[in-house]
């Protein structure tokens, strides 16, 4: 039939990572669907907040060959952005081979193998402490609610989930309850903050100051906090 087309479609994930850490970071996605009718090359480039989209069409021989960029400098948020557009490339695909899209459903597993495939680092050091920045897949309420927060009293000690073994806590300091939680290790102030994220879910931030040693200690615990999430 004149005009319509059955294509076939297939994609490729590249991430681009900057070596400085503020520099933006891109996700580039290459669907590949067929035509009956050769199309000139074509490009759009919204802005989503200070984020920059630019999707390309270009002729690539009996079909069309569709380039998505995102550019974006939140790093963290980078597993999350990669798995909503690997959904939306799939409604698309299932759209343009004109079947049935069983919809997105739970998107948490997909967004942790995006973790893995780009290669996030969740734990750092900077200004001579740990820092672990993990975006999570489900809402600062649930996170608090796993993490113990609604029994942490200032005073008493932090409920497990909260600490690590290399790291003795000391009696809770400061509670924002469903954002916050404060305690001393003795060797520095361990701070747990929930913050928006990407939309995903929570965008966690936990800092131990004036201690490197623990480094993989709390990295392995957000790791395990992001897993049970699941």
């Amino acid at each position: 039939m004149a005009g319509r087309h059955r294509p076939r479609a297939h994609g490729r994930l590249v991430p681009r990572r900057g070596q400085h850490r503020r520099r933006p970071h891109r996700l580039r996605l290459r669907p590949r669907r067929t035509h009956h009718r050769q199309r000139p090359a074509a490009r759009l480039r919204p802005h989503l907040g200070d984020d920059e989209l630019r999707w390309e069409l270009a002729p690539d021989g009996d079909g069309t060959l569709l380039t998505f960029t995102h550019t974006f400098a939140d790093r963290h948020g980078a597993a999350s952005f990669a798995a909503g557009w690997h959904t939306c490339l799939a409604a698309l695909h299932a759209h343009l081979d004109e079947r049935p899209f069983p919809g997105t459903g739970d998107t948490a597993r997909l967004h942790e193998d995006f973790i893995a495939i780009l290669g996030l680092p969740a734990a750092t050091v900077t200004d001579g402490g740990v820092r672990v920045e993990r975006q999570l897949t489900r809402p600062a309420e649930d996170v608090w609610q796993r993490l113990g927060g609604p029994e942490a009293t200032v005073g008493a000690p932090p409920p497990q989930p909260f600490t690590v073994p290399a790291a003795p806590p000391g009696p809770v300091s400061r509670i924002e309850a469903g954002k916050l939680l404060e305690y001393d290790t003795g060797g520095g102030t361990v701070r747990w903050e929930l913050a928006a994220g990407t939309g995903h879910g929570a965008r966690l931030v936990l800092t131990h100051a004036g201690q490197t040693a623990t480094l993989d200690a709390w990295r392995v615990r957000v790791e395990e906090l992001a897993a049970s999430l699941l």
